[in-house]
C-alpha cells in the first residue's frame, strides 16, 4: 500500500504550529503590521504577505477580490507549512485571487476587420486571456494566416485568417472536417483575437454572437509571455522552488493560468480546497516538483457559452466543434485547455478528492515534453471526479511510470482515458495501473479507452498497462487502439482483468484486427451487449477462457448510476485473485479474501447504492 502512505504521509505533512497570524484584507494597507484582523493592522495584498511569511506562519485572506499576481518567495519547513487560507461561507468561495485588468469601455467598431468586430488599441499588454463575466472566452491564436488550422477543422470554408473568422455573419455554418455541419456562433458565442505588429499596437479584437457593442459588458483581460505559447510565464499563483506551503479556500480565475509549480525544491506544497477556472491550465507542474498533494479543488474552464461540454454526440456536432476551436482555432494544433498538467514532474505526487469538470481540452494529463526532465515516477490520481471533456478525460502520454490511477469516476470525456505515444522510441520504461475506476458514457457515445500508436513500425518499447476491478458502462466502445497498435502487435504489455463492460462493445475493432489482436491477457471480465458481430465466435484473439458473456446488462445505463452489484450478479465471487496471480500489482481497495468480485466495487450485502457524483460545485471540503 505504498500509495496509501505517500498520501497519509503528505497530508501529515501541511499539519502545523503556527509561529505567527497575519491578516490580508481589501481594506487594509501593505504598511500595517499585517497581524490584526481591522483595517488599522491587516495588509492590503496577498503578495505582501507571500514575501513576508515565514516558516509556520498562518495567513488569513479576508473575503473580497485580489486584482494581483503572487509569487511565494520563502519556504515552510517540515511540520511547519506557511498556510495561505481564504474564507468561505460554507458552499462558496469569498476569497478571489483575479489578476487580470478591466476594459469594460474603449472599444470602438473594427470596420477594417468586418461588421460585428470591436477592438481596444494601445492595450498595455498583450492579451492572452480575456473573460466576460469571469468566464473564459474562446479565441484565434493570430488574426493573420491560420489556414492550415481552419482546414483541420472545417472542409469548404475557404477562409484563411482569423480576422474572417471572427467576421463570420451570426448565421454562419461550417462543415466539420469529416462530420456535419454547424452554426459557428451556437456554440461559439463570443472570440477574440489580438494583433502585436507594431501598426497595431497590441491591438485586441472582439466579436460576439450578434455583433452587438460589448462596452459596458464586463470583460477583463490578463497577460502571458509576448509571443503565443504554451509556456507560462505569468501564472496567478507561481510556487518555484519552495516547499511547505498550504493554499486553501481560495479562488482563482481570470490569470492564464490557476497554480504553477516549478522546479525541484518545490516539494510538499498542498493545494486544496480551492475552485479554480478558466485560462489556459487551472494547476501545472513543470521541472521537477514531487512530493505535493493536490486535493479536494474544484477545477472548470467556466466557458463563456454553452455548459453542454463531453463526448461527441453523433446526433449534435456542438461539442465536437467545441473541441475543433480549443485544438485548431486557439491552440493551433494542441487543445488549449487544461485541467491539471503535468510536464516533467518529479515523483510522488498525489492528486486527490478533486472535480475536473467541462474543460475545453483534457482533464488530467502527463507529459514530457523535453529530454532533460525527467520521468515522472509515483503519481497517484485517485477518487477525482473527471466529467465533461471533448478531447480526453485522462490523458497518458510520454515520460511516466507506476502511475496509478485509482477509484476515480470518469464521465462524458469523448475518451475517458487515453494512451498516447504508446510506441515511442524515447522511452525504455512506461507504466500506468488503472483500477477500481467506474467509467461512463452516454449510451453509443464516446470511447472509454484509446490506444494510440505513431505509426506501424516496431518500437523498441511499448507502455505497459494494467487495468482491472474497473467498471465501464455505456459509450460506443470499452476500449479500442489505432491501427498502428495491430501493425506492431502492440497490445501483449496491456492487461484487462476483472473488468464489466456494460451496454458497450468491449473491445472496438474490425474484422482484420479481431482475428490477430493479442494482448499480456484479457480475462476474468463480463461482456454485456451489445457484442461483437465477428465471424463465428463473435470473440476474438485477445479473448480469454474464464471471461463471463451475460446476455443482459448488468447495470441500466444512466446518468449518475451506482454502479452497485446486485445481489444475484455473476461478477460476486468471479474475480482471479490478483494478490496471488498477480504479485506486485498495487490493489488499494479491493478486499483480499476468497470471494474477489469482478467491477470496482464488492458487493457488500444491504449497503445501499450511492449515485456517482455530478458536475455541481461542491461544498466546503472538511
Amino acid at each position: 500500500m505504498d500509495q496509501m502512505r505517500a498520501i497519509l504521509f503528505l497530508i501529515l505533512s501541511v499539519l502545523c504550529c503556527n509561529a505567527a497570524t497575519y491578516y490580508v484584507r481589501t481594506d487594509g494597507n501593505d504598511s500595517n503590521t499585517g497581524t490584526a484582523d481591522n483595517a488599522g493592522g491587516a495588509w492590503l495584498t496577498v503578495q505582501k504577505s507571500a514575501a513576508t511569511a515565514a516558516a509556520g506562519d498562518h495567513v488569513y485572506i479576508r473575503a473580497g477580490t485580489y486584482n494581483e499576481y503572487v509569487t511565494n518567495t520563502a519556504s515552510g519547513s517540515a511540520g511547519s507549512p506557511i498556510v495561505f487560507e481564504g474564507e468561505m461561507d460554507g458552499t462558496n468561495w469569498l476569497t478571489i485571487i483575479n489578476p487580470s485588468t478591466a476594459f469594460t469601455s474603449g472599444w470602438v467598431t473594427a470596420s477594417e476587420v468586418g461588421s460585428g468586430v470591436w477592438k481596444q488599441t494601445n492595450m498595455p499588454f498583450t492579451v492572452r486571456e480575456l473573460t466576460i463575466d469571469n468566464k473564459r472566452v474562446a479565441f484565434v491564436y493570430s488574426m493573420g494566416d491560420i489556414s492550415t488550422a481552419i482546414g483541420s477543422a472545417y472542409s469548404g470554408s475557404g477562409l484563411t485568417t482569423g480576422a474572417e473568422i471572427l467576421a463570420l455573419s451570426s448565421a454562419q455554418t461550417l462543415t466539420l472536417n469529416g462530420s456535419g455541419t454547424v452554426s459557428f456562433w451556437d456554440s461559439v458565442t463570443a472570440m477574440w483575437g489580438y494583433e502585436t505588429n507594431a501598426a497595431y499596437k497590441r491591438t485586441t479584437y472582439l466579436r460576439l454572437r450578434d455583433g452587438s457593442d460589448p462596452n459596458g459588458l464586463n470583460i477583463r483581460c490578463a497577460r502571458n509571455a509576448e509571443t503565443f505559447t504554451t509556456s507560462i510565464s505569468a501564472p496567478t499563483v507561481r510556487i518555484e522552488d519552495k516547499s511547505y506551503i498550504t493554499w486553501t479556500n481560495v479562488s482563482l480565475k481570470g490569470g492564464f493560468t490557476g497554480f504553477y509549480l516549478w522546479g525541484t525544491n518545490t516539494h510538499h506544497v498542498a493545494i486544496e480546497g480551492n475552485y479554480i477556472s478558466g485560462g489556459y491550465e487551472r494547476v501545472h507542474f513543470r521541472g521537477g516538483p514531487h512530493d505535493n498533494l493536490v486535493r479536494t479543488n474544484f477545477l472548470t474552464t467556466d466557458y463563456y457559452g454553452t455548459n453542454d461540454i463531453g463526448a461527441w454526440d453523433p446526433g449534435s456536432y456542438n461539442r465536437e466543434h467545441l473541441y475543433l476551436v480549443a485544438k485548431y482555432l486557439m491552440g493551433q494544433n494542441e487543445s488549449f485547455d487544461q485541467q491539471i498538467g503535468l510536464i516533467g514532474a518529479g515523483p510522488t505526487n498525489v492528486f486527490y478528492g478533486n472535480r475536473l469538470v467541462n474543460g475545453l481540452g483534457t482533464g488530467f494529463d502527463i507529459f514530457n515534453i523535453l529530454a532533460s526532465f525527467q520521468v515522472t515516477t509515483g503519481t497517484v490520481f485517485m477518487a477525482n471526479v473527471v466529467d465533461g471533456h471533448p478531447s480526453a478525460g485522462i490523458l497518458l502520454s510520454v515520460g511516466h511510470a507506476y502511475t496509478l490511477i485509482a477509484s476515480n469516476y470518469i464521465a462524458d470525456n469523448d475518451i475517458n482515458i487515453r494512451y498516447h505515444q504508446c510506441d515511442s522510441n524515447t522511452e525504455t520504461y512506461r507504466s500506468a495501473f488503472i483500477l477500481r475506476n467506474t467509467l461512463w458514457q452516454p449510451t453509443s457515445v464516446g470511447l472509454h479507452t484509446y490506444i494510440h500508436f505513431n505509426n506501424g513500425t516496431p518500437s523498441s518499447y511499448i507502455m505497459e498497462v494494467w487495468a482491472y476491478h474497473n467498471s465501464y458502462s455505456g459509450g460506443a466502445g470499452g476500449i479500442t487502439a489505432s491501427s498502428f497498435a495491430y501493425d506492431e502487435d502492440g497490445l501483449t504489455n496491456m492487461f484487462w482483468l476483472n473488468n464489466i463492460f456494460n451496454d458497450t462493445v468491449y473491445w472496438l475493432t474490425d474484422d482484420s484486427q479481431a482475428a490477430t489482436a493479442a494482448v499480456g491477457v484479457f480475462d476474468y471480465n463480463i461482456i454485456t451487449p451489445p457484442f461483437h458481430t465477428y465471424p463465428s465466435t463473435n470473440n476474438f484473439a485477445l479473448y480469454g477462457s474464464h471471461n463471463i458473456r451475460q446476455g443482459f446488462d448488468e447495470w441500466e445505463n444512466t446518468e449518475g448510476m451506482s454502479f452497485a452489484l446486485q445481489s444475484s450478479s455473476a461478477a460476486i465471487g468471479a474475480a482471479v485473485d490478483i494478490s496471488d496471480d498477480y504479485p506486485g500489482l498495487p490493489y488499494y481497495g479491493v478486499k483480499l479474501d476468497a470471494t474477489w468480485d469482478i467491477g470496482a466495487q464488492e458487493y457488500i450485502a444491504g449497503e445501499s447504492a450511492t449515485p456517482r457524483p455530478g458536475r455541481s460545485k461542491p461544498r466546503k471540503p472538511r
